[in-house]
């Protein structure tokens, strides 16, 4: 699982966009600005969704982080 922290609203579209490209055990959901991208099984190493391919599909740039990072962050800025 990765937040990816988005620095504005996607393009309209992005996000059926992209999950036309998921493979079959992938989910994404969008939370305000935040995309949330369930790898499954196969991890990140494995997916169709590289970082190139989120921010040309979003138009709008971000930065991602796995749980265990993000979580690490909210507690040190708690």
């Amino acid at each position: 699982m990765h937040a990816m922290f988005l620095q504005g609203s996607p393009s309209e579209g992005a996000i059926e966009a992209l999950e036309q490209r998921l493979l079959p055990a992938e989910r994404i959901a969008l939370v305000g600005d935040d995309m949330w991208i369930d790898y499954g099984e196969g991890g990140v190493h494995s997916t169709r969704l590289t970082k190139a391919v989120l921010d040309r599909a979003l138009g709008v740039a971000g930065t991602a982080r796995n749980l265990r990072t993000t979580r690490t962050l909210i507690e040190l800025t708690a």
